[in-house]
């Protein structure tokens, strides 16, 4: 009996020492897969901006808790670094105009009336902005000290970091610079998440890529991303202090041709009728000047009284006279006509700034005369005149008003389409057959 009972203790000892054995084991199992995933987490801190010696300091540091809780965060953002064009992540396409712009550009000439009726200034467009979620600053990966924004028309020169141009966030209402260069980049304080420029081209597309930089010379970069501007003409321009600004070019013309961009800028006034006041504002000069590089200011006003241009003295200032009349009795201004024209037929006086006092009556007729000569639809000639209504004019323009004025007329010339009358009255009026093919060269592409 004695030793069945002894037998049997010996028996539960055995089980009860087997299964503390299996306890232990568990035990140290977990403690060794939590040491594991301590240091996978460690090294994700450590390889997190860069692979640089302040990334190997010890994890241990730093809070399990809230460790754990800024790697979540920050695989999310090595995961998806985030930008926005216009809200938008992946922007594809990005719309040039505001909405009321764009649903006159829907609905025509007949309904653009209801967006716009000149007495307020709404011709500006939408602006593009590129925006970008605020990175984090890790205590041991230095302090975030600033965000670079670099941006280049794509099809444009080649991307090095050596044809970078430095500009001044502040500078031309925050028209970035790519008329005439072809990268750009804009450096912004570490509380700054977003940027807004104006007067990109119509058609093309744009690479950007934001950076933040941390005190230990480190950088965390969205990569590069790209975006379309749509295609859909007019190119209504942003110029601080001017009204009704837009590029004639940009239309796409009957035989499928596109007018080229940047070198023909309609608009209002630059300085205040028959007085030396300059209205355009030293932003808006720089504009015309620095992004756009103007170099004829073309004025139609009569009785002006500069003699040089409000845009500066490098700036080359004509003025050629012409009463409002001459949109009821275009045949008794031929003259003045043929001078301006002669003005569009040298090259060197390009880019042009062409303007009256609003830039609606008297540049609207040098424009439809310019872009019909060079194939633009006459659907198209109607609604970019009427888009001034988007200016503020002082009061509405109907496209009705200029079918029974000069474009009566000048339907009444020889021709099989309204592109061949418009040419026909040049010639009539002394503008060369090689004055016009040179017009045709420099505008159309």
């Amino acid at each position: 009996m004695k030793k069945n009972l002894s037998r049997k203790a010996g028996i539960y000892c055995g089980i009860a020492v087997g299964l503390i054995l299996v306890c232990l084991g568990l035990i140290l199992g977990i403690i060794i897969d939590s040491r594991l995933k301590e240091n996978d987490n460690s090294e994700v801190v450590d390889n997190y901006l860069s692979d640089n010696d302040n990334g190997t300091n010890d994890a241990n540091k730093v809070d399990e808790t809230n460790k754990i809780d800024e790697i979540n965060e920050i695989n999310e953002i090595i995961k998806d670094i985030v930008s926005y064009v216009n809200g938008s992540k992946d922007a594809e396409v990005v719309y040039f105009h505001t909405e009321a712009q764009n649903n006159a550009i829907i609905q025509g000439k007949d309904k653009l009336l209801t967006y716009a009726y000149g007495t307020y200034e709404l011709s500006r467009p939408e602006g593009i902005t590129i925006s970008w979620k605020a990175l984090p600053t890790l205590e041991n990966d230095g302090e975030l000290v600033s965000y670079t924004l670099k941006f280049a028309i794509i099809n444009q020169g080649k991307k090095d970091a050596a044809d970078t141009i430095n500009q001044d966030k502040n500078d031309a209402v925050n028209t970035i610079n790519l008329e005439n260069s072809e990268f750009v980049s804009v450096d912004f304080g570490k509380e700054e998440s977003s940027y807004t420029f104006y007067n990109q081209k119509l058609g093309e597309r744009y690479s950007y890529e934001v950076i933040a930089n941390y005190s230990n010379g480190k950088s965390v970069s969205t990569g590069n991303k790209e975006f379309l501007i749509d295609n859909i003409a007019p190119r209504n321009l942003y110029v601080d202090g001017v009204t009704n600004v837009r590029d004639i070019g940009g239309w796409v013309t009957d035989s499928g041709d596109k007018v080229n961009q940047g070198l023909v800028i309609r608009g209002g006034r630059l300085n205040d009728d028959k007085k030396e006041k300059v209205s355009v504002t030293e932003d808006g000069i720089n504009t015309l000047v620095s992004v756009f590089g103007i170099k004829t200011e073309l004025d139609l006003r009569q009785d002006e009284i500069r003699t040089e241009s409000a845009l500066g003295v490098n700036v080359n200032y004509i003025n050629i006279p012409m009463p409002g009349t001459v949109t009821t009795q275009l045949r008794k201004h031929d003259e003045d006509i043929k001078k301006i024209i002669e003005v569009f037929a040298d090259e060197s006086n390009y880019p042009i700034y062409l303007h009256c006092s609003i830039g609606t009556d008297r540049t609207g007729l040098v424009t439809f005369l310019i872009n019909g000569l060079l194939g633009v639809s006459e659907e198209d000639l109607y609604f970019d005149y009427a888009f001034s209504n988007f200016g503020k004019i002082g009061s509405m323009r109907d496209y009705k008003e200029i079918q029974d004025k000069y474009v009566k007329v000048i339907k009444g010339i020889e021709g099989n389409s309204l592109q061949e009358k418009i040419e026909n009255y040049l010639l009539e009026i002394g503008i060369t057959k090689d004055e016009i093919a040179t017009i045709k060269k420099i505008m159309l592409k």
